[in-house]
């Protein structure tokens, strides 16, 4: 195990982190930064971290360095902490893309080792108020390593997830960013301009705006996160992003010409094929689109607590379609999934779980 951990940047993640490693008893002195003072202050007075960092030469004794802020502030944090870290000493961080930031720490002459990291946990809230221990609780937690890093790094990183109760998975670097456009960023971006489109199609008498409020508005939900940090998300992984998008504009222009045509065979298995595919994911985590009459419930990770809200929503006769565990929680916070046959049956179990006082993340 890492026996003193530093924490740059003590926002959501960065502040979760020192929290969840807190609560869990992970046995390391917390040494925490943090450019906004009243933060630093908060985590030191709440006993997130041990010791509040005013100057790096109070980093060289961390045997793990935890870097949590935009891609491009890491990268400065980074060359500012360098000529203080001792030798074998490992950095990771907690970025959504992972080549920019192997690259520009490639460049120096660092005598330890890179781990990138990224926890898929997340929230529509910012900054060390938000912060909670059990953010980490039951999501994805991806280790990057390079083909070079010793095997011992790699254990000890993962059974650090572990600890926190996330779940370690490894992935190449390049591999990890090809995902997360395909499964992520793109996404992103295609409802965007699907909102951008119905914007720019409309009549003054706002027809498509009226009728998008229902299964248009679930779709597209992801258009409604921060426009600068996906501005820096598509600039830090354009080479991913445009090899997805140049794949995707060939899908449409082959459904497009086979509309033309009425090709009913081809837009049936068109249909058909994602249809099919898409059903494996119900008893997998979910997607951040089609969650329509799903509801997310922002729960501790404690024996009991589905079988819980299970019997309270069976008492009432409320039929669920699936209940399970969400790994992939950077869209929204709640970990307990369930999903429904109907809107009403939605409803009435968001009034059941809020009355046995369960927070409601999304519905």
């Amino acid at each position: 195990m890492f026996s003193k951990i530093g924490i740059l940047g003590l926002g959501l993640i960065g502040g979760s982190l020192a929290r969840a490693l807190k609560k869990y008893n992970y046995p390391a002195t917390l040494y925490g930064y943090n450019r906004n003072q009243e933060a630093l202050s908060q985590a030191l007075d709440s006993g997130a971290i041990d010791i509040a960092v005013h100057d790096w030469k109070e980093l060289n004794d961390c045997d793990l360095i935890v870097l949590c802020c935009p891609v491009n502030i890491n990268i400065q944090l980074f060359e500012a902490i360098q000529p203080f870290l001792k030798d074998n000493v490992v950095i990771s961080d907690v970025g959504s893309t992972k080549n920019d930031i192997y690259s520009a720490l490639s460049t120096y002459d660092f005598k330890g080792y890179f781990i990138g990291g990224h926890p898929m946990a997340g929230s529509e809230q910012s900054g060390f108020d938000a912060t909670k221990a059990e953010l980490f609780e039951n999501a994805y937690y991806v280790l990057t390593p390079q083909p070079s890093t010793p095997t011992q790094y790699i254990e000890q990183m993962a059974q650090l997830a572990t600890s926190i109760h996330a779940i370690p998975t490894i992935l190449d670097p390049k591999r990890h960013d090809f995902i997360v456009a395909a499964i992520s960023h793109v996404p992103h971006i295609l409802a965007s301009s699907l909102v951008n489109m119905v914007e720019s199609l409309d009549s003054a008498e706002k027809e498509m705006y009226t009728l998008a409020a229902g299964g248009f508005k679930d779709f597209t939900r992801i258009a409604s996160s921060s426009p600068e940090m996906w501005q820096q998300i598509c600039v830090a992984n354009q080479d991913a992003i445009t090899q997805i998008l140049d794949y995707y504009m060939k899908q449409l222009t082959n459904i497009r010409e086979q509309v033309m045509a009425q090709n009913s065979t081809y837009i049936y298995d068109f249909f058909d094929q994602s249809k099919r595919f898409r059903n494996t994911f119900q008893n997998k985590a979910r997607g951040s689109i089609d969650k329509s009459l799903a509801l997310f419930v922002d729960i501790n990770d404690e024996t009991g607590v589905i079988a819980d809200i299970a019997t309270r929503l069976s008492k009432k006769e409320i039929s669920i379609k699936n209940i399970g565990i969400n790994n992939n929680r950077e869209d929204f916070g709640g970990v307990l999934e369930i999903l429904f046959y109907d809107e009403s049956s939605l409803n009435e179990a968001i009034h059941v779980i809020e009355n046995a006082n369960y927070k409601i993340i999304e519905s």
